[in-house]
């Protein structure tokens, strides 16, 4: 199955299975968010949790850190996009933004993630890539080397990403090489690998590339022939 660009949801706040927390930070006048924000701590809702290596670890709740991203910044909201999925496979990567504010592009704070896993279990996948741009934000960033992505994912979906063949992942990558090569962005193997490493932060053979990173391409040259049509 190819890429898909279309947008799960578009939430004004951040909920959470455990979800009354949210409402009760929302509702509060401001008055009542800053006394309640000076009051939180954290460490007060600390659990233990069994890692993917088996050591017990520090862990804070998602529920907990969207009650304080709403205690800190009311004006929040996350937009999750759907930018790669496989039904016979059971695999998707999801894309999420946070942002203060009507939308990302004007934001003056933001954070984007990307995490994949089981199509089965969206939601919880999607719950991981929204506690990443969390800590992305500081909220809960003092545990970020206790509790690794990985633990998170663990938690979330309760099992690995299947890996993406290589002839799928070589067939898609040529797709983007040509097109990007159309758009005038890398026409030999040096500018690909230049452009590449501009979208992704770091250089990545292509032969190494995770299936989050070639929808990040994608995505990249999807928004660049956009741009160029308008």
């Amino acid at each position: 199955m190819g890429f898909h660009f279309e947008t799960i949801n578009s939430i004004g706040t951040a909920f959470v299975p455990q979800e009354d927390k949210t409402i009760m930070a929302q509702q509060m006048n401001e008055t009542q968010r800053l006394q309640a924000l000076e009051a939180y701590n954290p460490a007060e809702h600390l659990i233990k949790i069994k890692g993917r290596d088996g050591v017990l670890k520090d862990y804070y709740p998602a529920a907990w850190r969207f009650y304080e991203l709403n205690l800190r910044y009311p004006n929040a909201n996350f937009s999750t996009d759907l930018i790669f999925f496989d039904l016979e496979k059971n695999f998707c990567v999801v894309k999420v933004r946070l942002y203060l504010g009507p939308d990302y592009e004007t934001s003056d704070k933001k954070a984007e993630s990307m995490k994949q896993g089981l199509f089965t279990a969206l939601d919880k996948i999607e719950t991981a890539a929204k506690a990443r741009c969390l800590r992305d934000f500081g909220i809960g960033t003092e545990y970020a080397l206790e509790f690794s992505d990985d633990d998170e994912l663990g938690m979330s979906s309760g099992a690995s990403a299947p890996q993406q063949p290589a002839s799928e992942r070589d067939g898609q990558l040529a797709t983007i090489k040509e097109q990007v090569k159309t758009l005038g962005l890398a026409h030999n193997p040096q500018q690909w690998t230049t452009w590449k490493k501009s979208v992704l932060g770091q250089d990545v053979a292509d032969g190494k590339l995770t299936p989050a990173q070639v929808a990040k391409l994608n995505g990249a040259m999807e928004q660049a022939k956009s741009t160029k049509a308008a």
